[in-house]
């Protein structure tokens, strides 16, 4: 997107111009232009459970086929059932979830403390995003963490 108007008033941009050209409202958020607000419902919706069916279609896949290892001493690779599979993902995603929403909760009580006011809709989207690198790893590394 090539932006042609480089006043306060109309900026529609991406990060790196708005951290270079108008930094004072990229990190302002009251005043936040570059970026619009994003409720909780739609950061969930689009962003949060399709990573986390992605991730656990892909890690169910590689436990499946490839195994996980077990023992301590003398390691062997076992493929899981089905069901151990499923139990599994459901609890992963259960705590994942968990971890997002407490999470986003904390961060907005722990900026409190710094004299900032932001809403839960702003933590939450900042910690899905943050902790969405995280979730994906997962699709990277089929065995169990």
């Amino acid at each position: 997107m090539i932006v042609t108007d480089f006043g306060a008033d109309n900026i529609c941009c991406g990060n790196a111009y708005c951290l270079a050209a108008d930094f004072r409202s990229f990190w302002n958020v009251g005043e936040n232009r570059c970026h619009p607000k994003q409720s909780v419902v739609r950061v969930f919706v689009s962003y949060l459970v399709p990573l986390l069916i992605l991730s656990g279609v892909v890690e169910s896949f590689g436990l499946l086929k490839l195994g996980m290892d077990e023992g301590d001493f003398i390691e062997r690779r076992v493929i899981p059932s089905q069901e151990l599979v499923i139990r599994y993902q459901i609890v992963q995603t259960a705590l994942d979830l968990t971890i997002i929403f407490i999470g986003a909760w904390l961060f907005q009580k722990m900026a409190e403390g710094f004299h900032r006011k932001h809403s839960y809709s702003e933590t939450f989207a900042t910690l899905a995003y943050s902790l969405g690198r995280f979730i994906s790893r997962e699709c990277s590394t089929p065995s169990p963490r």
